[in-house]
């Protein structure tokens, strides 16, 4: 388990992330603190904080879809009010409008089927107007129009290998 002041730590740092998103936390205390744990133990187990309610096969590029934030918040919480470990909540949970519930589970079984290992396909530049690369966060659907993808998603925060080459500029 982790020490309260990593977990308090880990709150504050994803407080301050979550809101500069426009994301929440989950405002229920103790749900919040068990999932922290659960993330800080997978970011101490693997090197990297997989979510904590999935089985992380431990290797970074098979996990990087569960890789906190994961590929499926954004649609999780807008079809359910929050992410799969709920983390992550809409605006009626975290105001407490209204309760979090069940999320089923989105990520497919099936490692050829998760999004790290499906590429979206890469247009040619060749008459589609973009003299340059346009990388898509494969998180939060952010855009970017340049050479390379950013260090981090402006967005949800995400290092640029959670990026994809969306069009190949010409």
């Amino acid at each position: 388990m982790a020490s309260k002041e990593a977990i308090e730590e880990t709150i504050h740092r994803l407080k301050r992330e979550a809101k500069a998103g426009n994301y929440n936390l989950n405002p229920n205390r103790e749900d919040l603190e068990i999932v922290i744990d659960g993330y800080l133990e997978a970011e101490k187990k693997y090197g990297y904080p997989a979510c904590p309610c999935r089985l992380a096969d431990g290797e970074y590029e098979k996990d990087k879809d569960i890789v906190c934030p994961c590929a499926y918040r954004d649609d999780d919480i807008t079809e359910f009010g929050a992410c799969y470990c709920s983390l992550y909540v809409d605006d009626e949970i975290a105001s407490g409008q209204k309760e979090a519930q069940y999320i089923p589970e989105r990520r497919p079984s099936d490692p050829k089927d998760r999004p790290q290992a499906k590429k979206a396909p890469a247009a040619s530049g060749a008459g589609t107007g973009f003299s340059t690369n346009i990388w898509r966060c494969t998180v939060c659907g952010y855009l970017a129009a340049r050479e390379t993808p950013p260090a981090k998603c402006p967005i949800c925060n995400v290092p640029k290998d959670r990026f994809e080459l969306f069009v190949k500029g010409g």
